[in-house]
Parts: structure tokens; sequence; C-alpha cells
């Protein structure tokens, strides 16, 4: 009723009060009278809860940036409204952690008066990527108050303060691969996987083959760290190759073909390649002369030594390696 007549919550009520004496002719011998006036206040009751006009929604996501420039950074002010008037009316703003309300978190604090969230220290997303927020709006009513709740998501955006990395289980970041010589142009040798703790569009990693690829042997697909032969490779040219390839978020990162780029094992976005260029027996013996001279005596005995003949094979391993027979002999006699 206070609130529905608002007038009403101080009035006034005149009271009355008498006597009358008849007589038998039904007449007044005395009349006896007096007033007072009363003063009434309609004491007020606490009827309703706070209600929340920001955040607006009962799950309510803000972002926040990683890295700010102080430590204190304003997230978002909390506004709620209570229709009763005085005390009951009155609404104060707290942070719920289980059963305990309170004003600060390690990461945060909220004014309970103003309603202002804002960061305590600087946040980093790498850390933690979000934080989940239990809202109290509560009035002040006495001997009962209310209280309303409502749930926050704090995301902190991403900022790009991360560089590609290489593994480092083993340092330096080295990989190894093997192919066979004479495989088809185009053939896949390996990939590289860097990676970046950033999200999305700054986590992209680019990859950009930096030293070793002069004569452009090789092919590197920069979105996918894959590394292909770009000729038909012969071991016996070249038996082995070291390359460095460099992983940026830079799409658009120059290579100067002028300038050599040397490993740096310190520097996680480099990694060196070294690729085995692994045999095939593709080459014939060669025998170091054409044809070989050699005279002995007709009274030699049997197993005596002759003659050494001397052939090379460009291949290795079992490949390479070389065992010596007579295909024919044409013997003859003196005078023949």
């Amino acid at each position: 009723m206070r609130e529905k007549y608002p007038s009403y919550k101080n009035f006034q009520m005149l009271l009355l009060s008498g006597c009358m004496v008849k007589t038998a002719q039904h007449q007044p011998a005395c009349e006896y009278n007096d007033q007072t006036l009363v003063h009434i206040t309609v004491l007020p009751q606490n009827q309703h809860k706070p209600k929340f006009i920001s955040p607006g929604l009962p799950n309510t996501t803000v972002m926040v940036q990683e890295n700010w420039s102080s430590a204190v950074q304003e997230v978002i002010t909390i506004l709620a409204e209570d229709k009763d008037s005085g005390a009951n009316g009155e609404v104060h703003y707290h942070l719920r952690i289980g059963e305990q309300v309170v004003q600060d978190t390690a990461e945060f604090h909220l004014n309970p008066t103003t309603g202002l969230l804002t960061t305590k220290r600087i946040l980093d997303r790498e850390e933690q990527s979000k934080y989940e927020l239990v809202l109290m709006a509560k009035d002040q009513g006495s001997p009962i108050s209310y209280e309303t709740l409502r749930f926050l998501t704090v995301v902190v955006e991403d900022q790009n303060d991360n560089r590609p990395m290489f593994p480092k289980d083993n340092l330096p970041q080295s990989y190894r691969f093997s192919i066979t010589e004479n495989t088809a142009k185009h053939t896949l040798i390996g990939q590289l996987q860097a990676y970046d703790p950033d999200d999305g569009l700054n986590a992209k990693i680019f990859y950009y083959l930096v030293s070793g690829n002069s004569h452009e042997s090789f092919y590197l697909d920069k979105l996918h760290g894959k590394l292909y032969t770009n000729v038909v490779l012969d071991r016996e040219q070249r038996a082995s190759y070291t390359l460095v390839i460099k992983a940026t978020n830079d799409p658009n990162f120059i290579i100067d073909p002028e300038q050599e780029v040397v490993h740096d094992p310190e520097d996680p976005t480099q990694a060196i390649v070294t690729i085995n260029v692994e045999d095939e027996n593709d080459t014939p013996p060669l025998f170091l002369q054409n044809v070989y001279y050699a005279g002995v005596s007709h009274k030699a005995e049997v197993e005596r030594f002759v003659r050494m003949v001397s052939a090379v094979d460009g291949d290795a391993g079992i490949n390479g390696s070389l065992s010596y027979s007579i295909r024919a002999s044409n013997l003859f006699r003196p005078g023949e």
C-alpha cells in the first residue's frame, strides 16, 4: 500500500470522544466530548529484489585486452535497480565465490557502490583465456535483504605477442629427412611443424626456406611447412643438403637472395633441415684403364701374381662394392 499510495506514508487522524445524559423528556442534560490528533506513519517493508539492468542477459560475455598498458582496466559497470525505497532499495554490488561474498579476486575488483568492475593486474591470454564470475546485487533491507545473481564471462582478447617456435625437445631445432636419388620432381620429402601460443590469425604460421637452396633444388609450401623436391636429385653429384627454415607470422616475409642466412641455434623461429640422398644402383663400374698389359713366364706356377686391375663405382654402400671375374680369355701359343 505504501508504494501504491506514497502520499499516505504519513497522515493524521482526528479522534472524538464524549458522553450524553438524557432526561425524561429525552433532552440532553449534559454533553461531554474531547478530541485529539493522531499521526500515523506507514513503515516501509522490503518487498522487491534488485533487478539487473547491466549486464542485461543472465549469461553475458565481455572482452578485455591482454597486456593492457596498466594493471587497472575497466571491464564493465554493473547496474541494478530496486523498487523499494530507502535502505530497502539501496543496492550494493559484490562478487560471489562459492559461499563467500567478496569485492576482490586475484584478477578483479568490484566497487560495491558504483558497480565498476576493473582488473587488478595485467592479464595474459596465454596464461588464462577467460574468467567466470558470479555477480551479486544486494539491497540493504533490514531485517530481510534480497539479492540477485548474474553470471559474467570475461574473455581475454589475444594480441600477437608470441613468435612461432619449432619444438625444443632436441636443441638445436633440427629435422633429418631421406630421399632416394632419381625420385621424380615434386616428391614430398617431409613436413616441418612449428607452433604459436597465440590465437586466431595471430597464430597463423608461414614457413620460408631462407638458406641452403641456392640451386632451387627444393620447394617449401609456406602454408603447411611441406618440403618437396624441385629437381631430380643425383646422389653421385651431391649426397646431402643442409637447409635453414624460418617460421613467422608475416605472410609477406621477404628473403634477400644476396644474403646467406646463418642458422642461429638460439633462435626458436629457425630450424635446420638435413636431407640425405639415398643411393640407387644407377652407376656402372668403370675400369681405371681401358686396356691392361702384362707378361708372364711360360714356366709360371699356378696362382702366380700376374697384374692388378682396378675399377671404381660411384654408387655407395653395397651398390658401390665391386667383385672381379674373367668373363672370357683368348689363349695363344708363341708363333701362332
